[in-house]
């Protein structure tokens, strides 16, 4: 049995690190990473503690949320963290089956204790709000993925937060695969808590997750149950007023991240976030277009499709591991469960532009799977 750190299957000779068009994580634009490289700075002091509150001031106007943290993690973590704060073990929640990532939350609902009712989700139709709505009679509320990185669907949370309140139902809404390519307003919908990470739309290397909280979801923190003593946001609100001008966070924070991190969202909130969003969405559409135009299959319907990735079905499986285009150098993804027979195009960061939508659909062909110069790593 081959050992679990054992690299099987080399890459092949001749190819370069690719350029990344999967889903996340994606390549950095050089002045992020120009930020992310610059002299490694402590995570206390003053100078750091400005720096610290100006990357949640930007934060905060990307997810229109008012309370907002960093914790060193993954979005995974970020997840975690948003359902412990939100909900106590026992309760009942709802919880959409969008594809593998709304699966996956009810792994993080079951690992915490929470009791849930499933919705089935045709994996190209976007969530009703109308069926959640059918669910909610005596459940404490609703986790679920705003775009699913599995079927590219993006799901209607403001609809489903809407019928959320008049249930008295609280909302938490994975938006990993939607920050910053997608409109999100926390406060504003209604919603109690959102996770995210640095990674996908932010343009950032992974390493941070992003918790934004409504003030009826920061409320809800209040609740005194047991939570772990990392992911409780409690924990972070007193390090924040007892140390707002020294160290405000409980842990070592990756400073050089967070400093990436204001690099991107800088560019973001200077270019407007809606003429940035569109632009997502007018590469997104080309993308799409493209793939058309060589026989692919688009999943769902057109105003549920996702900006920030694209997924397309190809015929036959394609697997989940890294495609790396031989002649171009891109890596975009294969399939994950319920779309197995698809391609998985990410639009992120640095690549995720018209001219390298151009340059790896010309190098998929047509609709053939995998293409001649295409090698699996």
């Amino acid at each position: 049995m081959t050992a679990p750190h054992t690299i099987r299957r080399p890459p092949p000779a001749g190819i370069a690190t690719p350029r990344l068009m999967i889903p996340g994580p994606c390549q950095s634009r050089p002045d992020v990473l120009a930020a992310f490289q610059r002299p490694v700075t402590a995570h206390y002091g003053p100078s750091w503690a400005r720096t610290h509150e100006e990357a949640l001031t930007l934060l905060r106007q990307v997810l229109g949320a008012p309370w907002v943290y960093l914790l060193p993690g993954s979005g995974s973590l970020a997840i975690e963290a948003a359902v412990v704060n939100t909900f106590r073990p026992g309760q009942l929640v709802v919880i959409p089956r969008t594809g593998y990532f709304g699966r996956r939350l009810i792994e993080v609902a079951r690992a915490h204790g929470l009791k849930v009712r499933d919705l089935a989700v045709e994996p190209d139709r976007a969530v009703d709000p109308r069926h959640v709505a059918d669910l909610l009679p005596g459940a404490d509320g609703v986790i679920l993925v705003h775009v699913e990185t599995s079927t590219g669907i993006r799901h209607p949370v403001a609809d489903i937060a809407e019928v959320a309140r008049q249930a008295g139902a609280a909302v938490v809404v994975d938006a990993v695969s939607s920050i910053a390519g997608e409109e999100l307003d926390v406060q504003g919908w209604g919603v109690d808590a959102v996770a995210a990470s640095t990674q996908k739309g932010l343009g950032c290397p992974p390493g941070l997750g992003i918790v934004a909280l409504s003030e009826h979801g920061h409320a809800r923190t209040l609740d005194d149950h047991p939570r772990p003593w990392y992911l409780d946001l409690t924990r972070w609100d007193r390090e924040r007023e007892e140390s707002f001008d020294w160290e405000p966070h409980p842990v070592t924070m990756p400073t050089n991240l967070v400093f990436a991190l204001i690099a991107s969202l800088s560019t973001m909130v200077d270019r407007g976030l809606g003429e940035w969003r569109q632009e997502r969405a007018r590469v997104a559409e080309h993308c799409r277009e493209r793939l058309t135009e060589r026989g692919f299959t688009l999943v769902g319907a057109p105003a549920d499709r996702a900006a920030l990735v694209v997924v397309a079905r190809c015929g036959r499986p394609a697997d989940v591991r890294l495609h790396v285009l031989r002649e171009a150098g891109i890596a975009i993804a294969g399939g994950l469960d319920p779309v197995r027979d698809a391609i998985r195009i990410g639009l992120m960061g640095q690549n995720g532009t018209i001219e390298m939508v151009d340059e790896c659909t010309a190098a998929l062909g047509t609709n053939r799977w995998p293409p001649t110069e295409a090698s699996l790593l």
